[in-house]
């Protein structure tokens, strides 16, 4: 399969890879407290991809530039300093040994995602991105 990738994005659009959560605590007050929580982790979705190839020792023409769909976003970045500040959370893991463990648990638990590849996911992927591969 290959690897869409929009040229003018800067972020991280693989689903599973970027460093967003949210979380809530209810008990501190009548409206939850929400934080929006980010590791300190910012890659393009380009350093993603090839960090990806490389740990699987896959070529980087797997890749395939496609033209930008209407409305891309070209960034997402989440600041972490209101969850860093007010309960002192800081990440447990950085990028490069986030993305290796993830890498390595995809790979252990094949027949967790092996359906991904089935004829409907192929369907949806041809809907989305149809002659920009």
């Amino acid at each position: 399969m290959r690897i869409p990738r929009h040229p003018s994005s800067r972020s991280v659009v693989l689903k599973g890879v970027s460093s967003v959560l949210q979380t809530s605590d209810s008990s501190s007050s009548v409206l939850p407290i929400k934080y929006n929580i980010g590791g300190h982790n910012e890659r393009t979705n380009l350093e993603v991809v090839k960090t990806i190839l490389k740990a699987l020792d896959k070529p980087e023409s797997l890749i395939r530039y496609v033209k930008d769909r209407p409305g891309h976003d070209l960034r997402y970045a989440i600041d972490p300093t209101k969850i860093e500040t007010e309960i002192g959370w800081e990440p447990k893991y950085n990028f490069d040994t986030g993305i290796k463990q993830t890498i390595e648990w995809y790979l252990e638990n094949q027949d967790w995602w092996k359906h991904i590849i089935s004829g409907e996911y192929s369907s949806y992927f041809d809907k989305m991105y149809g002659d920009r591969l």
